[in-house]
């Protein structure tokens, strides 16, 4: 089970280390993860989990291939997120977003 914590959209630049790479539109979704787990009076209950982060690389420009290299988007608020690039607007984050 999940919630969606934060959806971030915009238009960011793509680096691989500190060579840029592209200009795209992407979609960072943030979702909260939870345990579900038995009480002791044989109820339930859920405890938050890890964080998931999922993103979109929309019209990069210009394109990115498929690769094994790590990038990293810069969003247009500043903050960052790792991924490769698993296909077609399809990036694989590595981690969490950060500054």
């Amino acid at each position: 089970m999940s919630d969606l914590l934060e959806r971030l959209v915009g238009e960011g630049r793509v680096l691989k280390g500190d060579e840029f790479i592209a200009t795209a539109q992407y979609e960072v979704r943030v979702y909260q993860t939870y345990v579900e787990t038995q009480t002791l009076d044989k109820g339930r209950a859920r405890i938050p989990s890890l964080n998931r982060a999922e993103c979109r690389i929309i019209h990069p420009s210009p394109p990115i291939p498929v690769s094994r290299d790590r990038l990293t988007l810069i969003m247009n608020d500043g903050r960052k997120i790792d991924f490769f690039m698993a296909g077609h607007s399809t990036a694989m984050p590595t981690g969490g977003i950060y500054q």
